[in-house]
């Protein structure tokens, strides 16, 4: 908890200072590295801006710390179910309803959205 209560709070220093108090979330895993590139280039050129990551491996995690993209990582995630799992949707609730109690808005991707690309899929 402690970790995850240090990344929010750098989180939403970064966004008021730097992104008008709105965090870009996006929930990834490594399934989809070859939409990565495409993700950080879409967000910086729509949205001037890195996504905030929460991470669920190891090998997400370093890729956006790479990039210079906050990043939490998730431990706690099994991924047994797969991305479309209870277990995935709650971590993005519960990630963004930490970040709107610290005061932001959040505008939550799914990386789906690049491939189909429409914002409302």
């Amino acid at each position: 908890v402690a970790e995850v209560d240090a990344w929010e709070a750098e989180v939403a220093e970064r966004a008021r200072r730097e992104w008008n108090s709105t965090a870009y979330l996006v929930v990834a895993n490594f399934r989809w590295h070859k939409v990565f590139d495409n993700l950080l280039a879409a967000a910086q050129g729509l949205m001037g801006t890195l996504p905030v990551v929460v991470a669920t491996d190891r090998e997400t995690e370093v890729f956006f710390c790479s990039t210079g993209a906050p990043v939490m990582r998730y431990h706690g995630f099994s991924g047994v179910l797969g991305g479309r799992s209870d277990e995935f949707d709650l971590l993005r609730y519960e990630m963004t309803r930490r970040l709107l109690l610290r005061g932001l808005r959040v505008l939550y991707a799914d990386i789906d959205v690049f491939f189909v690309q429409n914002p409302l899929y």
